[in-house]
């Protein structure tokens, strides 16, 4: 881990002098309420509010010029504070309260007309079985039928996503606002395809990977979820070419693990770029 925050270090020295110069000047000085927790420093808000020059607090009785609702984990208690604030500011992800597997694909069919869940108990052949918590990370191919469901898992179907037959690839969909700035596809080992571990990232343009009507969805998507800001997990299907989201992140960490400087740099500047306009805290400076 802390090779990994080393990394990150050094990417953002990119941007020390930059965000420097704009924290010296009073009006880039917005603020920004994360309640009730705090980010960590591995997560992407983190380092957008450092490049942009904003500062964060976690006193909701003080002033600040947004809020958001920052709780990382999977299902959120009700925040009376944030809903009080929400009376005369904008709380960005107010309402995405629930990011389990279960509901984001109950949104998922709403939306698109299909999903992922299986009853493990009477399908027939290949399924994944895996926690309905955030970030677990504990998918495991099984057969079935299965003689009993285990408690506090989802069963799905196997997205065929293998690429240059011994890799699998993921795309991570940022979501700002109504904007999809760009994707993340992330490459990893089939016999690694349930990790966090990447072997390669490439940062592209929505464009390239999405339809028009995909994008569409996914932005209904969102809003069904409630999610103003955060990354959706999917993957193509090599057999039936359909987009299935398997993820929602309402606390998102990254850039992704094996990313290029390059790639980590211009998805920074294009999420915090994004972030602004979205939310309408924008400095009178430009990002360089």
């Amino acid at each position: 881990m802390s090779e990994r925050f080393a990394a990150e270090d050094s990417y953002l020295s990119f941007f020390a002098v930059e965000h420097r110069l704009r924290s010296m000047v009073p009006c880039c000085r917005k603020s920004i309420l994360c309640y009730p927790e705090l980010p960590k420093e591995w997560h992407v808000i983190h380092k957008m509010i450092y490049l942009l020059g904003y500062q964060v607090t976690n006193d909701y009785k003080g002033k600040f010029d947004l809020a958001i609702n920052w709780e990382d984990t999977t299902v959120r208690s009700h925040c009376a504070e944030l809903f009080g604030i929400a009376r005369r500011l904008a709380v960005i992800n107010l309402q995405c309260s629930d990011i389990s597997k279960t509901r984001v694909d109950r949104v998922l069919r709403e939306v698109f007309g299909y999903g992922l869940a299986v009853n493990p108990l009477s399908f027939d052949g290949l399924c994944v079985r895996k926690s309905e918590k955030n970030f677990a990370h504990d998918g495991r191919v099984i057969q079935c039928p299965v003689l009993f469901m285990e408690k506090g898992y989802v069963y799905q179907r196997v997205v065929d996503n293998t690429v240059e037959q011994s890799f699998v690839k993921d795309i991570r969909i940022p979501v700002i606002g109504d904007k999809i700035p760009f994707v993340y596809l992330k490459y990893r080992a089939i016999d690694q395809r349930f990790s966090a571990i990447n072997t390669r990232v490439c940062v592209v343009g929505s464009r390239k990977v999405l339809t028009k009507m995909e994008q569409e969805n996914i932005i209904l998507f969102s809003r069904r979820m409630g999610l103003d800001y955060g990354e959706l997990d999917a993957a193509r299907d090599n057999k039936d070419g359909q987009l299935y989201i398997f993820d929602v992140n309402n606390t998102p960490s990254g850039p992704p693990n094996h990313i290029s400087r390059w790639g980590y740099a211009r998805a920074l500047r294009s999420l915090s770029t994004a972030f602004e306009k979205s939310f309408g805290i924008r400095s009178r400076t430009k990002l360089i």
